[in-house]
Order: C-alpha cells, then sequence, then structure tokens
C-alpha cells in the first residue's frame, strides 16, 4: 500500500489517501445511519493517522486495549463506545491516554492536545462516540504490526 500523507491537518478525509483498495468498514444494519456515515469519518481519520502520524506502538495500544476490553466480563470494546462511563474521564480522553501510554503520566490537558494535534478543528468530533470508535478502529486496522 501507499500513502499519500502530505495534506494539512484538518483536510477532506476524501483526498487523504492513495490506496490500491478503497477503506472500508463493516458497519452493522442495526445502527441509524447517521452515526454509520459519522464511524466511517472517524475510520478514515484513525487509517490517516496511523498510518501517516502514529508511532508504532500507538496503534498497539489501542488493538491491546480492545483485546482487554473483549475479555473482561464488564464491559465490551463495543459497549466502551456505547456511552461515557461514570470514571469521571470521557472515552475520547481514555482512548488518548491509552495511545499516548499512561505510564508517561498523561494528563487530561495531555488527551486534549492530543486530539486538537491530530484532528486540528475537527477535534471535537471525537465527543462522539461513532466517530471516536471508528478512529480507534481505523488506527487498529491500518496501524504498524509488531
Amino acid at each position: 500500500m501507499w500513502y499519500n500523507c502530505n495534506f494539512p491537518v484538518g483536510d477532506d478525509v476524501s483526498r487523504t489517501t492513495k490506496r490500491h483498495a478503497p477503506l472500508h468498514i463493516a458497519v452493522s444494519h442495526f445502527m441509524p445511519v447517521n452515526n454509520a456515515l459519522i464511524q466511517v469519518e472517524g475510520y478514515r481519520h484513525g487509517t490517516r493517522w496511523a498510518n501517516c502520524r502514529a508511532a508504532p506502538e500507538q496503534p498497539q495500544r489501542l488493538a491491546i486495549l480492545r483485546q482487554r476490553l473483549d475479555a473482561a466480563r464488564s464491559i465490551s470494546w463495543k459497549t466502551f463506545f456505547a456511552e461515557n462511563g461514570p470514571c469521571g474521564y470521557t472515552r475520547a480522553e481514555l482512548v488518548a491516554f491509552e495511545i499516548l501510554g499512561t505510564e508517561s503520566g498523561v494528563k487530561r490537558a495531555d488527551a486534549g492536545l492530543f486530539w486538537k494535534d491530530v484532528l486540528g478543528d475537527k477535534s471535537s468530533k471525537v465527543d462522539q462516540l461513532p466517530f471516536l470508535r471508528g478512529f480507534a478502529e481505523g488506527a487498529i486496522d491500518h496501524g504498524a504490526r509488531p
């Protein structure tokens, strides 16, 4: 695969990658159409970030988070993105903490700066959980492999 990563942050994602095959995401027929479109947009941003800007370990951290959640009895990957939980942090902050590496002592402000750096003017989209899930899945699916 070849990726064209020379574009400004926040540019139209339809022009962000040149690939041999188009990006696809499986969307449940139970998901409302507007949520499906939001998730696909997030997926494209996650793919672009994973291929052009992410350190190799960052998408891997998201893959590990997905494995941990799917193995947990109390919450799954799917339910993690269903609503913000009672822990005091938004899901976008928790995802950013995982990406940045929690061992580095990241703070809430670091999460906001991460999303602003990655998405520019579109950083508020991570508050939409379908977009955030799409971003995470795009990053996992197209990120560096170990």
